[in-house]
């Protein structure tokens, strides 16, 4: 059945699999300090653009009708 799926032969050697894994492994722990402020810093200017997005409505609702003031 796999042999229908890729009509040519495909080989994994176990030492660069292995490789791959390390460099992941390597790459996940040196960035991870910098995705904890990354999403500190998205999660700062979400809650910016939310406060904005409430402001504006507050400011619309409190002004008086046009024939009511």
């Amino acid at each position: 059945m796999l042999l229908d799926l890729f009509p040519f032969l495909v080989s994994i050697r176990a030492t660069a699999l292995a490789g791959v894994g390390l460099w992941s492994l390597a790459f996940y722990l040196v960035m991870l300090p910098g995705v904890d402020w990354m999403i500190g810093k998205l999660m700062w200017w979400f809650d910016f653009a939310e406060r904005s997005l409430y402001q504006a409505n507050r400011s619309s609702s409190r002004r008086a009708p046009c024939g009511n003031r």
